[in-house]
C-alpha cells in the first residue's frame, strides 16, 4: 500500500493539472483527484461571483477582458466535472460500499472511503460518472449562456430528467408504491430547480445595496421586487 507521503499533491500542481489537461491527466490516484477538485472549486466559486458582479454592472471590464475571465472559468469548470466523473468511476459501486467489502488485486478487502469523500459526495460522483450526456449538455449550455458549468447544474439536470421521465411513465391506476415513487422523483426535481434558482440569485446579488444611482421610479420598483421575494421566502421561517 502506498504511504501518505506518496499520494500528496501540492495546490499549484493540482491547479496546473486542471488548466493544462495534458494527455492522461485524469490517470491519477483518487486522492490527487479529490485535491484537484477542492482547489479548483474555490477558484470557480470566486470566478462565478466575479462574473455575476460583471453581469449586474457592479464590476466594469472591457469586453475582451470579460471574455478572457469567462473562458478561464469555463475551462476550470469543465475540468472539475471531468474530475468528478473520474472519481465516480474509481469509487466502488454503492452496493459494494454499503456492504463494506470491495474487490482488490489481492482479493476482497474492507472498504474505506478516501479522505474528503462523504457518502453524499460519493453518490453525486457516481451519478455524474453515469450521465456523460448530461455533463456534455451542461457544458454546452454554460457556453451558450456565457456561464461556468458546475456540479450542481449537472445534478439538477439529472433530477429534472428523472422527474420528466417519471411524469411520462405515469399510468393512472398503478400501485400505491409506484405512485409514491413517482411523486418523490417529481418532488426532487422541483426542489432541485428551486435550489438552482437560489444559487443564481445569491451569485448575482451583491452583499450590500448600492447607495447611489437610483431614481425614484427604479428604487420603488426594487422595493416592490424585494417585498415579493420576502413574501415567497416566508415558508423558510
Amino acid at each position: 500500500m502506498k504511504g501518505k507521503e506518496e499520494i500528496i499533491i501540492e495546490d499549484h500542481e493540482a491547479f496546473g493539472a486542471l488548466i493544462e489537461r495534458v494527455p492522461g491527466w485524469l490517470d491519477r490516484p483518487i486522492e490527487h483527484l479529490v485535491k484537484m477538485h477542492a482547489v479548483g472549486s474555490v477558484y470557480v466559486a470566486t470566478h462565478r461571483a466575479i462574473l455575476g458582479k460583471i453581469k449586474s454592472g457592479q464590476i466594469v471590464l472591457a469586453e475582451e477582458d470579460r471574455r478572457v475571465r469567462l473562458k478561464e472559468g469555463q475551462v476550470v469548470g469543465e475540468a472539475l466535472l471531468d474530475v468528478e466523473a473520474k472519481i465516480g468511476q474509481l469509487l466502488p459501486s454503492s452496493e459494494e460500499a454499503e456492504h463494506g467489502m470491495v474487490e482488490t488485486s489481492t482479493g476482497r478487502a474492507r472498504y474505506q472511503r478516501p479522505e474528503g469523500i462523504t457518502h453524499r459526495r460519493a453518490q453525486a460522483a457516481r451519478a455524474i460518472a453515469s450521465h456523460p450526456e448530461t455533463v456534455a449538455a451542461v457544458k454546452q449550455e454554460a457556453i451558450d449562456n456565457e456561464d461556468i458549468p458546475t456540479k450542481t447544474a449537472v445534478l439538477t439536470r439529472i433530477k429534472l430528467d428523472k422527474a420528466k421521465a417519471a411524469r411520462a411513465a405515469y399510468k393512472p391506476g398503478g400501485t400505491e408504491e409506484e405512485r409514491k415513487e413517482i411523486k418523490e422523483i417529481v418532488a426532487q426535481g422541483e426542489a432541485a430547480t428551486y435550489l438552482s434558482k437560489l444559487h443564481s440569485i445569491v451569485i448575482m446579488l451583491s452583499a450590500s445595496v448600492p447607495k447611489d444611482g437610483w431614481t425614484e421610479a427604479s428604487f420603488a420598483e426594487a422595493q416592490a421586487m424585494v417585498a415579493i421575494i420576502r413574501k415567497r421566502l416566508e415558508d423558510w421561517k
